[in-house]
Protein backbone atom coordinates (compact mmCIF):
# COMPACT_ATOMS: atom_id res chain seq x y z
CA UNK A 1 0.00 0.00 0.00
CA UNK A 2 1.11 3.36 -0.78
CA UNK A 3 0.08 6.31 1.39
CA UNK A 4 0.77 9.78 0.08
CA UNK A 5 -0.24 12.82 2.48
CA UNK A 6 -0.10 15.64 0.06
CA UNK A 7 0.84 19.25 1.34
CA UNK A 8 0.14 21.55 -1.17
CA UNK A 9 -0.70 25.26 -1.53
CA UNK A 10 -4.16 25.20 -3.14
CA UNK A 11 -7.38 24.01 -1.62
CA UNK A 12 -10.72 24.23 -3.75
CA UNK A 13 -14.25 23.28 -2.82
CA UNK A 14 -15.23 23.06 -6.68
CA UNK A 15 -14.52 19.75 -8.58
CA UNK A 16 -14.08 21.86 -12.04
CA UNK A 17 -11.47 24.24 -10.41
CA UNK A 18 -9.33 21.16 -8.74
CA UNK A 19 -9.44 19.77 -12.77
CA UNK A 20 -8.41 23.44 -14.14
CA UNK A 21 -5.17 23.46 -11.43
CA UNK A 22 -4.70 19.41 -11.90
CA UNK A 23 -4.45 20.33 -16.03
CA UNK A 24 -2.25 23.44 -14.97
CA UNK A 25 0.28 20.83 -13.31
CA UNK A 26 -0.54 22.22 -10.07
CA UNK A 27 -0.85 18.74 -8.69
CA UNK A 28 -3.36 15.81 -8.61
CA UNK A 29 -7.01 15.45 -8.05
CA UNK A 30 -9.69 13.46 -7.20
CA UNK A 31 -12.99 13.88 -9.46
CA UNK A 32 -16.18 13.32 -10.23
CA UNK A 33 -17.03 11.75 -13.97
CA UNK A 34 -19.12 14.32 -15.05
CA UNK A 35 -16.10 16.45 -14.31
CA UNK A 36 -13.22 14.58 -15.26
CA UNK A 37 -14.33 13.41 -18.39
CA UNK A 38 -14.51 16.38 -20.81
CA UNK A 39 -10.73 17.19 -18.95
CA UNK A 40 -9.51 13.68 -19.95
CA UNK A 41 -10.58 14.01 -23.85
CA UNK A 42 -9.43 17.00 -24.67
CA UNK A 43 -5.82 15.81 -23.01
CA UNK A 44 -5.62 18.54 -20.24
CA UNK A 45 -5.55 15.76 -17.33
CA UNK A 46 -4.95 11.36 -17.45
CA UNK A 47 -5.85 8.80 -14.74
CA UNK A 48 -3.29 8.12 -12.67
CA UNK A 49 -4.28 5.49 -10.21
CA UNK A 50 -7.14 4.36 -12.46
CA UNK A 51 -7.81 1.10 -9.67
CA UNK A 52 -8.94 3.40 -7.22
CA UNK A 53 -12.49 4.57 -6.99
CA UNK A 54 -14.19 5.92 -4.16
CA UNK A 55 -17.92 5.16 -2.40
CA UNK A 56 -21.14 6.30 -4.39
CA UNK A 57 -22.62 9.26 -2.23
CA UNK A 58 -26.17 9.66 -1.92
CA UNK A 59 -27.58 12.35 -3.38
CA UNK A 60 -31.24 14.20 -2.81
CA UNK A 61 -33.47 16.81 -4.06
CA UNK A 62 -35.09 18.81 -1.25
CA UNK A 63 -37.91 20.83 -2.19
CA UNK A 64 -41.15 21.89 -0.75
CA UNK A 65 -43.91 20.22 -1.23
CA UNK A 66 -46.86 22.19 -3.11
CA UNK A 67 -49.72 21.81 -5.55
CA UNK A 68 -47.33 23.26 -8.79
CA UNK A 69 -43.74 22.82 -9.06
CA UNK A 70 -41.83 25.64 -10.54
CA UNK A 71 -41.31 24.36 -14.14
CA UNK A 72 -37.42 25.13 -13.64
CA UNK A 73 -37.40 22.89 -10.35
CA UNK A 74 -38.75 19.99 -11.88
CA UNK A 75 -36.38 20.20 -14.91
CA UNK A 76 -33.28 20.18 -12.71
CA UNK A 77 -34.57 17.23 -10.96
CA UNK A 78 -35.01 15.79 -13.85
CA UNK A 79 -31.73 16.36 -15.29
CA UNK A 80 -30.33 15.02 -12.12
CA UNK A 81 -32.31 11.60 -12.16
CA UNK A 82 -31.54 10.94 -15.39
CA UNK A 83 -27.78 12.07 -14.90
CA UNK A 84 -27.48 9.85 -12.24
CA UNK A 85 -29.44 6.76 -14.29
CA UNK A 86 -27.10 6.69 -17.07
CA UNK A 87 -23.87 6.50 -14.83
Amino acid sequence: MIQYAPTGAFQVNSAEAAAQLAGAGQGIALLPDYVAEGHIARGDVMRVLPAVSTRPVPVQAVYLETRYLAVRVRRVIDDVQGAFRRG
